[in-house]
């Protein structure tokens, strides 16, 4: 599965291109220096994808756009809190430490579609297909991923 930095210029491009506006599943990740995923501490066990948020969006494209625009702006905001229009940006900015421990530049994204013939596609269905990554991360780890809670 494709890696997407959140500060990659070219972000809309790839993501329209690979998901257009279609439904999908996606989950935010902290990467490493070296470009792997940072293994993260968690109740049960170590997450060694680095997941902060797992989502779902009708429209994979715009969400992802909305969630960049979110965490940038919590990342600019230098202690100012507003509203943001993704939940992970509003997690951010309640959370000076968290940008201090993990910069805008080592975010980054994971995405696929939702399989429409798996699920005989319906309004709604990548909700339970989030609900479901969800359940299965909590049975693993304990907990859900930070940005979700």
């Amino acid at each position: 599965m494709p890696i997407y930095s959140l500060g990659d210029p070219g972000l809309y491009e790839a993501l329209a291109t690979k998901f257009g506006y279609n439904p999908g599943i996606y989950q935010l990740h902290i990467q490493n220096k070296s470009g792997e995923f940072e293994r993260i501490k968690r109740l049960l066990d170590d997450d060694d994808q680095g997941i902060m948020y797992i989502g779902t969006s009708e429209g994979l494209t715009s969400r992802l756009m909305t969630l960049k625009k979110s965490v940038l702006a919590a990342y600019s905001l230098d202690g100012y809190t507003v509203p943001t229009a993704h939940p992970c940006g509003t997690k951010i900015v309640q959370s000076p430490r968290f940008r201090e421990r993990f910069p805008f530049s080592c975010l980054c994204l994971t995405a696929e579609l939702c399989d429409l013939g798996e699920v005989g596609y319906r309004e709604n269905d990548n909700t339970k297909l989030e609900w479901r990554k969800l359940s299965e991360y909590f049975s693993r780890f304990g907990e859900f991923p930070p940005l979700n809670g």
